[in-house]
């Protein structure tokens, strides 16, 4: 499993985080051949279960196995998880806690078949994964803005909670807030810019599609809070589209590294620091990186990325997940009151 995003983003955290959120464990369960039993949303809005038909084509069931071979006799462990197809040729949307580091992945179709994939690109800090199973005609979902939801809008949830058994499961709620930042004890991450639901998702869930009232996809789902009720979150899809966009063009994804670590007024809070009122204050820079040949130290405020002002961590992650290994990036720094754009070569990650 890969570290913390060593190009900019999960900062170091301090003790005393008084709340957290850790990825719901996943049901351990085999590859299963039937096609099991087809749960909707209840409402009186016709157009929530219009909604629902259109997109549960394109959600399928994620098995992963990872087999070794220990001292006394082989070993095995599985998991099940949901994914949603983002392409007719067959690249799948699917969080990076449903595959992990496993030899073998199994993708169950809504006709019922199951086929192999194959791993293209993962990230454990982002949560994210690509998957590529090599079937055509498929019936891929319409990416959103995840950028314009509002809290108190109508979302479904999309996924397989608990087994196959009840796959395609179709949960109604709304968007209870946007922007929410979760640390995540297995990795030692900050989770930023999440989505939070009250729309029910159980293990097994996690991968599926938030989908909005157009039917698109806003969300991948993927924790939920253990100690409460109605309080589930998913990745935005903004942050999912560079990646899924490069790897269904070109078939695979190159992160790039920029080489420092960074937080805005809302992380701060995780780390018990000051923060300015805008722009991203950088608190440490990689020995090496190209950040610290573009001449950034610890204490500058980056103001801007490219021409967009940054006020978010997660608004510098997105412009980077856009850039190309070899692309350069201009930063709008402000150092002690003195203002300068430093330029740096983005390189592959180490």
């Amino acid at each position: 499993m890969k570290k913390v995003l060593s190009f900019l983003l999960t900062v170091l955290l301090a003790g005393g985080v008084s709340f957290f959120v850790s990825v719901v464990m996943l049901d351990r369960a085999t590859p299963m051949e039937e096609n099991g039993l087809t749960l909707t949303a209840e409402a009186d809005d016709p157009a929530m279960s219009d909604v629902a038909a259109r997109v549960t084509p394109s959600v399928v069931g994620v098995s992963s196995v990872n087999r070794a071979q220990s001292f006394s006799a082989p070993t095995s462990t599985q998991s099940m998880g949901s994914g949603v197809i983002v392409s007719k040729d067959g690249y799948i949307l699917t969080n990076h806690h449903v595959i992990g580091e496993k030899t073998d992945i199994y993708v169950t179709l809504s006709d019922g078949r199951t086929v192999r994939g194959r791993k293209i690109w993962s990230d454990a800090a982002l949560d994210i994964a690509i998957i590529k199973i090599e079937e055509a005609g498929l019936t891929p979902a319409v990416l959103g803005n995840s950028s314009t939801l509002a809290a108190g809008e109508p979302v479904l949830a999309i996924g397989n909670p608990l087994s196959l058994q009840f796959q395609r499961t179709v949960t109604a709620g709304i968007i209870s807030a946007t922007g929410r930042i979760l640390y995540m004890s297995d990795n030692n991450t900050l989770m930023e810019d999440l989505i939070q639901t009250d729309a029910s998702i159980n293990p097994g869930n996690s991968g599926g599609p938030l989908v909005n009232m157009l039917g698109e996809v806003v969300g991948i789902n993927t924790v939920k809070a253990q100690d409460a009720e109605g309080m589930g979150f998913a990745i935005a899809i903004n942050l999912c589209r560079p990646i899924v966009e490069r790897a269904a063009r070109e078939g695979s994804y190159e992160m790039p590294y920029l080489g420092l670590y960074a937080h805005d007024k809302e992380t701060a809070r995780y780390m018990q620091e000051e923060a300015p009122e805008t722009g991203l204050y950088v608190s440490e820079v990689a020995g090496g990186s190209p950040a610290r040949v573009a001449g950034l130290t610890k204490g500058d405020i980056i103001l801007a990325a490219n021409g967009q002002p940054l006020t978010r961590m997660a608004q510098l992650r997105e412009v980077l997940l856009y850039c190309r290994v070899g692309d350069t990036i201009h930063l709008d720094i402000n150092r002690d009151g003195t203002l300068f754009t430093a330029t740096a070569t983005l390189k592959a990650e180490p």
